[in-house]
């Protein structure tokens, strides 16, 4: 099981950042992770799901104590995009990474295979 992680940062609105570029100590920073199996990156449908949970998890991150499902405040609401973007960025590494050692090793087996006749 591999993960990727939505940290955030909280200044006067919320922002993301590495934990290691937060301004200050004074800086609420909220970390989440997402769980997923190596193989739900090798397919679209996968790739599909793992967005979506991205999505959630922004959002519940990005909620403010107290708030209503259906009152989030515009910080919370740009907080959750940003978050979202982040993530989507990490996965999209993770799935180029994913693709490229399958097509290597894919590559590899036929060169075996080839090598072995």
């Amino acid at each position: 099981m591999s993960t990727l992680s939505v940290l955030l940062a909280s200044l006067a609105g919320l922002t993301l950042a590495p934990a290691s570029e937060l301004p200050s100590e004074d800086v609420l920073t909220q970390s989440r992770v997402v769980n997923f199996a190596s193989e739900q990156l090798l397919t679209d449908e996968g790739v599909e799901s793992l967005r979506r949970e991205i999505a959630h998890t922004a959002r519940r991150v990005c909620r403010e104590p107290g708030s209503l499902h259906s009152r989030i405040s515009r910080e919370a609401r740009a907080c959750a995009q940003t978050a979202y973007e982040q993530g989507l960025e990490q996965l999209e590494i993770q799935v180029a990474e994913a693709r490229a050692s399958r097509r290597q090793y894919a590559q590899s087996a036929i060169e075996s295979d080839q090598a072995a006749h």
